[in-house]
């Protein structure tokens, strides 16, 4: 499988030995990518998830420690004082992103609390387009029509708590 990607992948004898180099015909490589590339799709999903909830704060701090305090001495000692070279480097980001998955994952499942996160999604957006949004903008407008202002921030209110979906008309307060 290796000489396939390579064949395919080289655009001159120089990138087919590096690739050669890089790729060795281990299975433990091609699982090493494999494993580290699913991990890092769950971590971006777990994270769009804590950036929609307003936490990004979470999964920054959890990146910094899973790849700084965690992936790169384990990439160190794997692969420079364990012996295993290259895999060894390779499994350091594998065991951090699933470490990162796992800890994003079961926090998420565990900890968040979607009934609150639904309220606090529509504080946020009512804050942005009160404050900033259009009816900021609509202020600066008519700044010195008080009244005209005053009108223009009631309809906007309206609009932010008429329903999005007539089925939940009776849940909106």
């Amino acid at each position: 499988m290796t000489n396939m990607l390579i064949m395919l992948l080289r655009g001159s004898p120089e990138k087919a030995l590096l690739l050669q180099v890089l790729l060795p015909p281990s299975p433990m490589s091609w699982w090493s990518v494999s494993l580290l590339c699913a991990g890092d799709g769950q971590v971006a999903v777990a994270n769009g998830l804590l950036r929609a909830c307003g936490r990004q704060a979470l999964g920054a701090g959890l990146n910094l420690v899973a790849y700084w305090l965690v992936g790169l001495p384990i990439a160190c000692v794997l692969g420079f004082h364990a012996g295993y070279g290259l895999q060894g480097l390779w499994a350091a980001p594998v065991i951090a992103t699933a470490l990162q998955a796992v800890v994003l994952h079961s926090w998420i499942a565990l900890r968040l609390d979607w009934d609150v996160e639904v309220v606090r999604a529509g504080e946020r957006v009512a804050e942005d387009v009160l404050g900033h949004g259009q009816a900021g903008a609509r202020q600066q407008q008519h700044d010195s029509c008080t009244g005209e202002r005053d009108q223009l921030q009631a309809e906007d209110e309206q609009l932010i708590r008429q329903p999005l979906i007539p089925s939940m008309a009776a849940e909106v307060p």
